[in-house]
């Protein structure tokens, strides 16, 4: 893990209530499995369209870009990554995480920052470490508050069998648990899990 990131890791974790080691871990395996050619090109082709989507010079241009910004989510929801609509978190993801805190946390902290601006800014904060970090955060207390059907701190009530069943729904959503129901009661990491399991050994230990 790059050290310039340790802080942000640290702030977001303590910020959204989650165990350091989960954002930690979960940074880390992002960056070993999603940070090829393929996901820098969805990266740089994003950046461009959300500049065009807020910048461009004439409406047509405006609309072109907002339109390719949807067209290369897709095409990375194909690729099976959890998401680099910008560094990782898909352009839909960041909608869900938006209304989920809109909805729950409206007045809490842990809102701050996330839907006070435009879907195309929001794309382009994605870009930096700190607004990807931020959103990574947001996601995983998200997905926690799920798993336990408690919203409350996180970061003593996840053994490393939660974590790595969060990680899953992290990485390819609840419904490929079946939905939420089955979601709460999974036992068995699969083999994203067990992955996430094996890194948690390898870099948790500096988070905790």
């Amino acid at each position: 893990m790059d050290p310039r990131y340790d802080q942000l890791i640290l702030y977001y974790a303590d910020q959204y209530q989650i165990p350091r080691m989960l954002l930690a871990t979960t940074l880390t395996l992002e960056a070993v499995d999603d940070q090829g050619w393929y996901s820098a090109f969805i990266d740089d082709s994003n950046r461009v369209n959300a500049g065009e989507a807020m910048y461009g010079g004439d409406r047509l241009t405006r609309a072109f870009g907002g339109s390719k910004l949807t067209f290369m989510d897709t095409l990375e929801r194909l690729h099976g990554s959890p998401g680099i609509g910008m560094q990782n978190i898909h352009i839909d993801t960041v909608q869900q995480v938006n209304t989920y805190y809109q909805r729950n946390y409206p007045d809490s902290p842990m809102a701050q920052g996330l839907y006070s601006q435009s879907m195309e800014g929001t794309i382009l904060t994605l870009d930096t470490p700190d607004g990807n970090t931020h959103y990574a955060a947001a996601y995983l207390r998200e997905l926690a508050d799920q798993r336990t059907g408690r919203m409350a701190d996180h970061t003593g009530d996840l053994t490393v069998n939660d974590m790595a069943i969060v990680y899953g729904a992290y990485r390819s959503g609840i419904v490929s648990y079946g939905g939420l129901e089955k979601y709460k009661t999974w036992t068995v990491p699969g083999g994203t899990g067990q992955k996430f399991i094996r890194y948690l050994a390898a870099y948790g230990k500096y988070y905790n």
